[in-house]
């Protein structure tokens, strides 16, 4: 289920890139418009997600299920998924400064995935190296709490986000079209 809903997610995004109209002036509020459903779509879309993440972190937790890497594997994993963190994380705070949406809803949906990596990384470190199961329950959880929490409060932010821009860019658009049309001499 999770990676049917950031498949779907992956999806709108490039379609909403894909479906960009022509340059030209008049082009540029409605590809803001368009932009900015998308943003939106993907907010509402991370609530999903957030549900298929809260379910796999509760069955790591009360199953006491774990990911397992064979022997240096888990090296490579670890090295991997720190490096897809900190470029995620560098990447979407680079996107919003960017004020393109579909951009900041691609970035964001690759800062979620990096944090579920890390919520897996950490279970497959536990149930390699070590720990009781009391004590990988309890980092499970907090992890688990962390992860689901953080991206409900990124889906939040994007859904409400992207309503309050759309509905602005909705507002300047009709002030912008309600105007007199300017005479020059």
């Amino acid at each position: 289920m999770y990676y049917t809903v950031l498949s779907t997610m992956r999806f709108a995004v490039l379609r909403g890139v894909r479906n960009a109209p022509p340059a030209g002036p008049s082009a540029a509020p409605v590809w803001q418009m368009r932009g900015l459903r998308v943003y939106r779509r993907c907010g509402v879309l991370m609530f999903a997600l957030n549900l298929a993440m809260t379910a796999i972190a509760a069955q790591m937790v009360w199953q006491n299920r774990a990911y397992r890497s064979p022997g240096t594997l888990i090296y490579a994993s670890a090295a991997y998924t720190f490096y897809c963190f900190g470029s995620a994380a560098a990447s979407a705070v680079k996107a919003h400064r960017m004020h393109d949406p579909v951009h900041a809803a691609a970035k964001m949906l690759g800062l979620a995935g990096a944090l579920m990596s890390v919520l897996t990384l950490q279970t497959a470190m536990l149930a390699q190296f070590g720990g009781d199961a009391a004590m990988r329950r309890t980092m499970n959880a907090v992890t688990g709490a962390c992860v689901c929490s953080l991206v409900f409060c990124m889906a939040a932010f994007m859904a409400v986000r992207g309503n309050v821009l759309l509905r602005r860019a909705a507002r300047q658009n009709a002030a912008a079209s309600a105007a007199p049309p300017s005479i020059h001499f």
